[in-house]
């Protein structure tokens, strides 16, 4: 019987080992960075436009019987094919498909229910939102939004300003914002739009503008400011001010409950704080510096963004609102 002999190079082999084992972790750090970027707002995960786009294109090719959707890579871009996986990944944490594969050259994945209503839903999300605070539009995404409305055929009218090499990036970065901001929704073929749903929030835009700035002119009469040598921002007249801070404390406070994890009383503590801050400046008409209070804030500005976001803008509100004598 003749013998088999192995030669073992150890080097090689620890360096394909070595190799091996930083992929896997490359890999697992990649998944929770998606996962961590994620975030709930009201019971609803928003996409950015580059998901977004994959989306819509699942959206359109689905079974409607299976809720499969399968293709070839060429269906997406080439910006959108070198991170295909990571989005599918992405789509998949965010309940959206509930199954994807990646193969050489095809990919296939399983849509959820919500995903057939996101963009829908994402409206709906919007106009609520918009209920507390309006979006002012700047005056390029104005005048685009009026006359996307007056357009018989949305879909050439964006069509035709995109092929202008002029105005490309500014219509894109213009519908980039009404997009985000959740007026219009807008579905691509190869680089052309096929497809423009215009949300309720841009139709009535104009008509809740007029209102805004009725509301604003009223407010706006009549106020004094001045920034004083301690530090202070001392308001005009509020001593007949009506806002009420409690009902934006307990909307938060439910947001804490949902989204606030192993800081949630932490997050409470804060917004009691928050809460005590904007009384103060309600009864002395002076916004006040507090370090402190902007310091433990700010800590949770990474894991919590939703949390920063809604207090400085409850903040923002009751010190416009007192500007205004209201």
């Amino acid at each position: 019987m003749s013998k088999m002999n192995i030669k073992l190079d150890l080097k090689k082999f620890e360096k394909q080992l070595s190799k091996s084992i930083n992929k896997i972790v490359e890999d697992k750090q990649k998944k929770l960075n998606i996962e961590s970027s994620i975030r709930m707002d009201n019971d609803m995960i928003i996409l950015n436009e580059i998901e977004e786009e994959v989306l819509s294109l699942l959206l359109k090719n689905y079974d409607k019987g299976t809720n499969e959707v399968e293709g070839e890579y060429n269906a997406f871009p080439d910006y959108i094919c070198r991170q295909i996986k990571d989005i599918f990944y992405k789509l998949k944490v965010a309940g959206y498909i509930a199954d994807f594969g990646i193969y050489l050259s095809n990919w296939y994945a399983l849509l959820t229910p919500i995903a057939k209503t996101y963009f829908k839903d994402k409206s709906i999300y919007f106009e609520r939102r918009n209920e507390m605070e309006f979006y002012k539009l700047p005056s390029n995404s104005r005048k685009f939004l009026d006359e996307l409305l007056k357009a018989e055929n949305k879909e050439d009218y964006i069509n035709q300003i995109r092929n202008n090499p002029e105005q490309e990036d500014e219509i894109n970065s213009i519908l980039r914002e009404l997009k985000a901001n959740g007026f219009i929704n807008t579905f691509f073929a190869s680089d052309e739009v096929y497809k423009v749903e215009i949300n309720n929030l841009a139709r009535t835009y104009f008509e809740r503008e007029n209102e805004y700035m009725e509301n604003r002119n009223k407010q706006g009469v009549s106020n004094t400011y001045n920034i004083s040598n301690t530090g202070n921002f001392v308001i005009g007249d509020v001593t007949n001010s009506s806002l009420t801070i409690n009902s934006s404390i307990e909307k938060i406070e439910k947001d804490i409950d949902k989204n606030g994890k192993e800081d949630k009383d932490e997050l409470k503590e804060i917004l009691l704080e928050v809460k005590d801050y904007l009384e103060t400046i309600e009864k002395t008409s002076t916004v006040s510096k507090n370090t402190g209070l902007f310091k433990r804030l700010t800590k949770h500005f990474d894991n919590h963004g939703w949390f920063y976001a809604e207090v400085v803008a409850l903040i923002g509100q009751v010190c416009i609102k007192s500007m205004g004598g209201n």
